[in-house]
């Protein structure tokens, strides 16, 4: 099966200029597709009905992408409701196996975010841990109000290096571009033995 390939940004392209739109768009359409076709072949190997359906969902998912990526800002409402659909187009591979959870009061949903930030997140968590009954993956979404941040964590058991696993980067590198577009602080990374975290600095609308 043909898996489309994806980009990762050249050094030159990770300077502190912010590359126009269009450019982060021709990245991040690649990159969505990519991940998602590649989980499209793991689950044909295993469950043919199942692959069918993650066909009919993935192409409402990209029409989101395609409509909302070029927005600067979308309100988290929307967002929520892109990232819970991303995560049951998973759990179709994944079952019970993968876990989110969404902490965040309902008055901060008109609080906003740059588009797809939330599924860079839940998708990196995804390629890089195992995923299984004996290791169960749980991404926790929590608002900080204290920080004015959305917070996404996630217990780390990464795999092991594989090409399936390899990192290009280009997922948090389209997350820092487009704070770098709305002017803010990029997202703030941290890493402990057990526990993956990035903190979102969440937007007023303008």
């Amino acid at each position: 099966m043909f898996l489309a390939q994806e980009y990762a940004p050249r050094p030159e392209e990770d300077a502190s200029s912010t590359l126009p739109l269009e450019s982060l768009q021709q990245v991040a359409d690649p990159h969505f597709l990519h991940n998602c076709l590649d989980s499209l072949y793991q689950l044909i190997q295993k469950d043919q009905v199942a692959a069918s359906t993650y066909m009919e969902r993935l192409s409402q998912l990209h029409a989101y992408v395609l409509e909302h990526f070029a927005k600067p800002t979308v309100a988290m409402r929307e967002e929520l409701a892109f990232i819970r659909s991303y995560y049951e187009l998973n759990r179709l591979r994944f079952g019970n196996h993968l876990q989110l959870k969404i902490m965040i009061p309902e008055k901060y949903h008109q609080l906003e975010v740059p588009p797809m930030s939330l599924q860079l997140l839940l998708e990196n968590s995804i390629k890089h841990n195992r995923i299984s009954a004996e290791h169960p993956l749980v991404v926790t979404m929590v608002y900080s109000p204290k920080t004015a941040e959305l917070v996404v964590a996630n217990n780390l058991q990464e795999l092991p290096s594989g090409p399936r696993s390899a990192s290009t980067g280009v997922g948090h590198w389209l997350l820092t571009e487009r704070y770098k577009m709305a002017g803010k602080t990029a997202p703030r990374i941290s890493r402990t033995e057990h526990r993956y975290e990035v903190r979102l600095p969440l937007l007023k609308r303008a």
